[in-house]
């Protein structure tokens, strides 16, 4: 190396550019470290007049590598050597901070370049700028930052802009972001894709849907053509705002405007399917997604099995467990408890064990979901035994119960009118630090009206609300319920009239209860108007 560094030397003599070619070269085939005694040469033979950009050549490669400690002792040395770092030392030196992760030390070296004199340029403060967006590191202080730039006349460029955007949507300084890219524009600076879609996800998770809908447009105006990423992040915002129809015929037209699905994607719209009870269309897409070459994961299999679950088709939940398992996807924790939870649902306890008994047997550990279905289960059937049982285990193992699981217990005393246990539990969930919420004093007040105790469940109500919670219809039916046990109709009729006038046509439980107890009540309204 050393004689084939003496012949270069006769060769190329103080042609600079050369040598750098040579150590750019050497970086290019991954001898970093003959590119370092490239430079070492050149350093001990004063026969070469060393130049800045030899200099900035291998703190650069330095940087690269991780080797920061010999990039600054080099940048230190410039001076010795009665060679002044100028911004392209000083930037090189940053960005090798910057790339490491050392962002401390970048912005003290940002500093301390601007104390000795020397004005920082675009690619110093695009360094600097990118380096915290992508760390999220000292990221409020950018704002300051980028107008410190544009007043020492530094001109930001796309780069610059798009990091600054970026910076913004990190920290929900929307209107901010918004104005930089109006600003961009009128210096016809175009947004790139990325950051038209970090702001249309970041306005999307803050319900501003339709600001994210115009930007979407917009970037497409533009021919900013959305990628993948872009249309997944619009139609979570729809389904966020549960805008359904909308969010369909995004998907309906992303192949037309050149984006194809992907995983991410279906996923996305069968999950979203699933929640609005389009559970045809969820079933379509995921049959689609096949046709068109993309395989299930097993996110897509549970989103699917949720989607069934909700339909009632615990069938079709069973026989796609078996494809799954076909398909070499292997059921997770989540897979059971979904099925769990639906059979659990539906009422089914002996299939509820099953589906428990299988979700020990493939070695996961029940979490308090699959404790909380099960419990809950056993409380809508009125199986308090069971319920107790599984109660003992949850705890055995670990799980601290939530309101969920305390209502599920709740529930199991509630139908057989044993108001002691049922407020044993409640205030053993107020005294374990778990707030109530209006289904766990509604529970409870179940409890007192099997029991006959109207007036403890009227007093309750009471409590409740003084806590802030409002009853709902479920809580007001319960009391009509409780009063109609007790044949207090006169007393219990506000409730009744209540329930009559706020219950939704197709709410099966709000219509069957008003049928079953019309009559009774009816006495006291026909009552009331003889009066």
């Amino acid at each position: 190396m050393e004689e084939a560094l003496h012949r270069a030397l006769v060769s190329f003599g103080n042609r600079s550019t050369y040598w750098d070619q040579m150590m750019k070269e050497l970086e290019i085939r991954g001898a970093r470290r003959q590119a370092l005694q490239v430079f070492r040469f050149l350093q001990e033979h004063l026969e070469y007049e060393l130049k800045e950009h030899n200099c900035v050549t291998i703190i650069s490669i330095l940087g690269r590598e991780g080797k920061l400690g010999l990039a600054r002792e080099i940048f230190e040395g410039m001076s010795k050597a009665g060679v002044a770092p100028s911004v392209h030392a000083y930037t090189a030196l940053l960005s090798g901070y910057a790339k490491q992760g050392l962002l401390k030390e970048a912005w003290a070296l940002f500093e301390a370049m601007k104390e000795k004199g020397c004005s920082p340029n675009v690619l110093t403060y695009n360094t600097l700028i990118n380096a915290c967006t992508k760390r999220a590191y000292r990221l409020p202080d950018l704002v300051g930052l980028f107008e410190e730039m544009k007043q020492a006349g530094v001109q930001p460029n796309d780069i610059t802009y798009n990091c600054m955007v970026n910076a913004c949507v990190c920290l929900s300084l929307f209107d901010t972001a918004s104005q930089i890219l109006k600003e961009m524009k009128a210096v016809n600076c175009l947004p790139n894709v990325i950051s038209y879609t970090t702001m249309i996800n970041s306005l999307g998770r803050s319900g501003r849907l339709d600001e994210a809908v115009e930007l979407f447009e917009e970037m497409k105006e533009l021919g900013r053509s959305p990628n993948s990423w872009t249309y997944n992040s619009l139609l979570k915002a729809y389904a966020r705002e549960g805008r359904y129809e909308k969010a369909m015929c995004l998907f309906v037209g992303m192949e037309d405007e050149g984006c194809i699905p992907d995983l991410y994607t279906y996923n996305t719209v069968i999950d979203m399917c699933g929640r609005g009870g389009l559970f045809a269309e969820a079933e379509g897409v995921f049959l689609e997604m096949q046709r068109k070459g993309c395989t299930p994961d097993r996110v897509t299999y549970n989103t699917m099995l949720d989607a069934y679950s909700k339909w009632s088709r615990r069938g079709r939940a069973r026989d796609l467990l078996k494809t799954m398992k076909r398909a070499g996807c292997t059921p997770d924790l989540w897979t059971y408890n979904i099925l769990l939870d639906a059979a659990g649902k539906a009422g089914s306890a002996s299939e509820a064990m099953q589906i428990f008994h299988e979700l020990k047997a493939a070695g996961h550990s029940p979490n308090l979901v699959s404790f909380s279905a099960l419990i809950n289960m056993y409380g809508r059937l009125g199986y308090f035994e069971e319920a107790e049982r599984a109660w003992v285990e949850m705890r055995a193992t670990g799980c601290v119960p939530n309101a969920t699981a305390y209502c599920g217990l709740m529930n199991s005393y509630s139908h057989h009118g044993m108001y002691k246990a049922a407020l044993k539990t409640f205030e053993e969930m107020q005294s374990s630090g778990v707030v109530p919420d209006t289904r766990s004093y509604t529970t409870l007040m179940e409890a007192y009206g099997q029991a006959g105790r109207c007036d403890d469940a009227e007093r309750l109500l009471k409590q409740m609300e003084a806590e802030g919670f409002i009853a709902d219809i479920v809580t007001y039916g319960v009391l009509v319920k409780a009063f109609a046990k007790a044949e207090r109709y006169e007393e219990g009729f506000k409730y009744f009239e209540y329930v009559v006038q706020h219950a939704e046509p197709f709410h099966e439980p709000s219509q069957i209860l008003i049928s079953q107890h019309s009559a009774a009540y009816g006495e006291v309204r026909r009552k009331q108007v003889e009066q």
